[in-house]
């Protein structure tokens, strides 16, 4: 590839990105958060051309905003695009590079070589053909320090082994990807005739997980978490109709990060949304509060961008939340600021749950319930109801009321 400018070699990457399986929108996104920042690089070096030498220069000047001007989580995204672009140029391909200098599971080259074909064999998503290998370079260095250095020496009782080993160490759903990955591991050993294990299927079969009551936050720790909030700053104000997008419509935060500004609809004042977790389209009005809260955002607070999403990062470059752990560190701190105690697994979901609480609490007939918060069906909306711990305590007690026939006396 010699005498191409910056977009055609931008262009060939894009090409071996969908190669390597990389969905159409997460090319997208690395497109216009990285892509286009290294074009506009070149362009104001007065370079249209691939050039060595002014990649690295871009490589360097991100590193010394890392931290300082720009989070460190998206500088390494910019690097990463951009030492994607160097090695197509330099030899016409684009690798999936695992990372194997880890050192506290790196198994041998031999075994390393048949986990990367493993993982490399599926068609799972690019995030999760990370973790598969992270499970499997686990599951080998367990073999290693138990003598095991062949596939083939592999047998029943090692398996069985291996997950007993982890009981009371690793939570159950880890233990579930263990099995997840040993399975595709299995398979593909057979397929290829390295070797055929025998296996009872209860062995790989996950235990089924009790479910756990998750408390709701008091209607008294919610107000003291929004009362903490400064409302006067840009930052504060995106938080604060962030919370109340929770608290009071019972969004989930998934369907908050990607809330776009047409998704609003301010005569009517409603909010109409396809959710991401069930697909299905929910129109839910807006209370005064809210709907305050959120135009006071957009019209003093809201950094100007060509991003159609409501809420973005606080820092520059501006640019729309990704994923939902931004929330949750968020109200983490809130909750710190305003002195609440979160109790077991309590997050910013939370919220949402607490909405479904208070309204079982006052009242409000189950189906009105499961329409406001979205559930597909109402097996979803009767969690809520178990977990109003005042309903459970007046429960009736029928142990001292005498049946005869199966007739109450």
């Amino acid at each position: 590839m010699k005498n191409q400018t910056i977009e055609e070699v931008i262009a060939y990457t894009v090409v071996k990105l969908k190669e390597l399986g990389l969905s159409d929108a997460t090319i997208a996104q690395q497109r216009d958060r990285y892509f286009k920042y290294i074009i506009a690089f070149f362009h104001d070096q007065g370079r249209f051309e691939y050039n060595e030498a002014v990649i690295n220069s871009y490589i360097e000047m991100v590193e010394s905003k890392k931290g300082n001007i720009w989070s460190s989580k998206y500088c390494l995204g910019l690097q990463h695009s951009a030492r994607q672009i160097k090695e197509c140029y330099d030899i016409g391909d684009l690798k999936l590079h695992f990372n194997n200098n880890v050192k506290t599971f790196n198994p041998s080259k031999e075994y390393l070589s048949i986990l990367e074909d493993v993982v490399a064999s599926t068609n799972l998503k690019l995030d999760f053909k990370h973790s598969v290998l992270g499970y499997l370079r686990r599951f080998c260095c367990w073999l290693e320090s138990n003598s095991i250095h062949s596939f083939t020496e592999i047998t029943q009782e090692t398996i069985f082994d291996y997950l007993k080993s982890s009981q009371g160490k690793r939570a159950r759903s880890t233990i579930a990807y263990d099995i997840y990955s040993i399975k595709l591991l299995m398979k593909y050993l057979s397929e290829k005739k390295i070797c055929k294990i025998c296996i009872d299927p209860s062995i790989l079969k996950p235990a089924n997980r009790g479910r756990k009551i998750i408390q709701p936050f008091s209607k008294s720790d919610v107000a003291k978490i929004l009362q903490v909030v400064d409302k006067e700053s840009p930052y504060g104000k995106r938080d604060n109709a962030i919370l109340l997008l929770a608290i009071t419509c019972g969004l989930r935060g998934c369907d908050i990060v990607a809330l776009k500004l047409s998704d609003i609809n301010w005569y009517t004042y409603e909010i109409s949304i396809v959710q991401k977790k069930t697909s299905q389209r929910l129109k839910i009005p807006l209370t005064n509060a809210t709907g305050n809260a959120i135009g006071d955002y957009i019209l003093y607070g809201r950094p100007k961008s060509i991003y159609q999403q409501v809420f973005l990062t606080k820092l520059a470059p501006f640019r729309p939340l990704k994923g939902t752990s931004s929330l949750d560190s968020m109200f983490s701190c809130y909750c710190q600021k305003a002195g609440v105690t979160r109790g077991f697994n309590q997050s910013f979901h939370s919220l949402r749950r607490s909405l479904g609480t208070w309204m079982v609490n006052s009242g409000v007939f189950i189906h009105t319930i499961s329409q406001v918060l979205g559930h597909r069906d109402l097996s979803s909306t009767e969690r809520y109801i178990v977990a109003d711990m005042h309903m459970i305590d007046c429960a009736l007690d029928f142990s001292l009321i005498p049946v005869q026939s199966e007739v109450i006396k």
